[in-house]
């Protein structure tokens, strides 16, 4: 594949993320096929007692220091570590 192989991609509400993706992936003659996680779609799981689930609110209710919000950098190291505190998280 690419840049990415086979591995996981992990976005903050994915759908959004992924249309440029695919778009650009198609333009380039490549196949997307890799597995996708949505932390936004995790958190309407996991954190239903929160308002609003931007990436910034779900950050500061996990306890994840926030970065420079939509920054690219900022937003992708708050969703890495938001993964993580959501994958950790137990199933209701």
């Amino acid at each position: 594949m690419f840049f990415i192989g086979d591995d996981v991609v992990v976005a903050h509400n994915a759908p959004f993320d992924l249309s440029f993706l695919l778009t650009y992936c198609q333009r380039a003659g490549l196949e997307f096929t890799n597995p996708v996680f949505c932390t936004l779609a995790a958190s309407r799981l996991l954190c239903k007692e929160l308002p609003s689930r931007s990436l910034a609110n779900v950050a500061a209710h996990l306890g994840v220091g926030g970065g420079q919000w939509h920054r690219a950098l900022g937003d992708a190291m708050a969703t890495a570590e938001v993964f993580v505190k959501l994958w950790q998280m137990p199933l209701a």
